[in-house]
């Protein structure tokens, strides 16, 4: 459900076409932010609901930490 509009929309996951469209369109936004982010000297961490973030916290303040 679109938050701004209310309207609903069923979405195929079973599609593979549309499931693999996904993926590259998420990669392509992740690498644009994370060189928008590298040419601006930002400091950022990728973290994922399925995953800990505990160790890509600790791995972005280790190296912040080294460079200083």
């Amino acid at each position: 459900k679109d938050p701004e509009t209310g309207e609903t929309a069923l979405i195929n996951s079973r599609s593979r076409r549309l499931r693999e469209k996904w993926l590259a369109y998420r990669k392509e936004q992740t690498d644009y932010l994370s060189d928008l982010f590298r040419r601006g000297g930002i400091d950022h961490v990728e973290l994922s609901t399925d995953g800990p973030v505990v160790e890509p916290l600790t791995r972005l303040f280790e190296m912040r930490r080294r460079r200083q």
